[in-house]
């Protein structure tokens, strides 16, 4: 498994056609069919006016949430700075 954090990084555009709630909705859908891991969780880093808005998700999501990541265009990142408790999930 993979001890580093992921980071999904919104821009304008993104962020003015809906992704957000796309994300967010998706990655709730996909923590719940899992049985809600302990340990994964989606943690937003950012003020939600901020531009780029910063989603991160810890290593306990790597092996479970692989293709949502992908499909996100998700990145190895350090972990939130300011985020102390996710959006979605357990810590």
């Amino acid at each position: 498994m993979s001890d580093s954090w992921h980071m999904v990084s919104l821009q304008e555009p993104a962020i003015m056609a809906g992704k957000f709630p796309e994300i967010k909705n998706e990655f709730e859908a996909l923590y719940m069919a899992l049985g809600a891991p302990m340990g994964a969780g989606l943690y937003c880093d950012s003020q939600m006016s901020d531009i780029p808005l910063n989603f991160y998700f810890p290593p306990a999501c790597i092996p479970l949430f692989e293709g949502f990541l992908k499909k996100w265009g998700a990145v190895q990142s350090g972990p939130p700075k300011v985020a102390k408790s996710p959006l979605v999930g357990r810590s």
